[in-house]
């Protein structure tokens, strides 16, 4: 509950942040943490300076330093905040390690700054993946339990869209990656659901979640149209107790 402004920290991607720019009345979004994931906050923190001198822009910089620094839990501690809304759309990214025991999102940006290629690479649908996801994932349950924060949680359930608003296939995914990323997720929920209620997720009808053609990002499985904006923002409000 906000006794005011709601103030919001995401741990996700566009598909959480963007709603509050189709109609961001009553939210006050303090952190966003974007191209990262458990798996790789579970990791130790280590110096990617040469990295982020090759990223150009100051939002991307910003995002793989938080990867590679692990600083979500620094953050949970740091910032004050009545919601933390948490989406699994980045966990497309797979996990490298750019030197010996330095690991990282292989995100686009990561990739743009990166000086030479990884020692190696862990898929987000293998063992070590999984389990370092786990790891990250109950280690920040217990920091958020450990700062009486644990009710502030809400899970953005979404799934990638199979198709456009118009009932077109997407160019570029495929029917079979499409189901098997929402496979990944759909597991990925099931084990949160183990240590959260059933009010921290916020579930979508699969008619809402549909490929918008003319996103602002481009046409994907995961920039969806303002219907599911407007839906999102309703539920938070509504568990919130946000005035619009």
């Amino acid at each position: 509950m906000c006794e005011s402004t709601c103030k919001v920290f995401i741990f996700g991607s566009c598909v959480s942040r963007d709603a509050f720019e189709y109609d961001g009345a009553g939210f006050d979004l303090i952190r966003y943490i974007a191209r990262s994931s458990f798996a790789s906050q579970a990791c130790k923190s280590w110096d990617s300076q040469q990295i982020l001198d090759g990223i150009g822009s100051s939002f991307q910089r910003r995002m793989v330093k938080y990867d590679t620094d692990k600083s979500l839990l620094k953050f949970v501690d740091e910032d004050y905040f009545d919601l933390f809304l948490i989406d699994l759309i980045d966990d497309r990214f797979d996990l490298v390690e750019y030197e010996k025991n330095c690991f990282a999102t292989r995100s686009v940006e990561f990739v743009k700054g990166a000086k030479k290629d990884p020692v190696s690479k862990v898929g987000r649908h293998q063992p070590g993946y999984d389990k370092r996801w786990k790891i990250g994932f109950e280690s920040f349950l217990k920091k958020m339990d450990h700062n009486k924060k644990l009710e502030k949680i809400k899970i953005n359930q979404v799934f990638w869209a199979a198709e456009t608003i118009s009932g077109d296939v997407i160019s570029g995914f495929s029917k079979d990656r499409i189901e098997r990323e929402n496979e990944y997720l759909w597991n990925r929920y099931s084990y949160m659901k183990q240590f959260l209620p059933k009010n921290a997720f916020l579930s979508f009808d699969e008619k809402n979640l549909k490929a918008d053609q003319s996103h602002k990002w481009g046409v994907s499985p995961f920039h969806f149209s303002e219907v599911y904006y407007q839906d999102l923002l309703l539920k938070l409000r509504s568990s919130m107790n946000v005035m619009g």
